[in-house]
C-alpha cells in the first residue's frame, strides 16, 4: 500500500513537468493544438492535422 501512493505521486509531479515541455513543442507546431481559441487568432493548419 505504501508503494502505491508513492508511485502515484511521482506520476503527478512529472505530469507537471511534462505540461511546461509539451507547450512549446506544441507552440512550435500549429499552436491551435493547444488552444482552440487561437485558431480564430492564427489561421494555421487544421487542428485535425495534428
Amino acid at each position: 500500500m505504501a508503494l502505491k501512493p508513492a508511485v502515484s505521486l511521482r506520476p503527478a509531479k512529472k505530469s507537471n513537468f511534462q505540461a511546461p515541455t509539451r507547450l512549446p513543442i506544441l507552440v512550435s507546431s500549429p499552436p491551435t493544438v493547444y488552444n482552440p481559441g487561437f485558431k480564430y487568432t492564427f489561421p494555421g493548419p487544421p487542428v485535425a492535422n495534428f
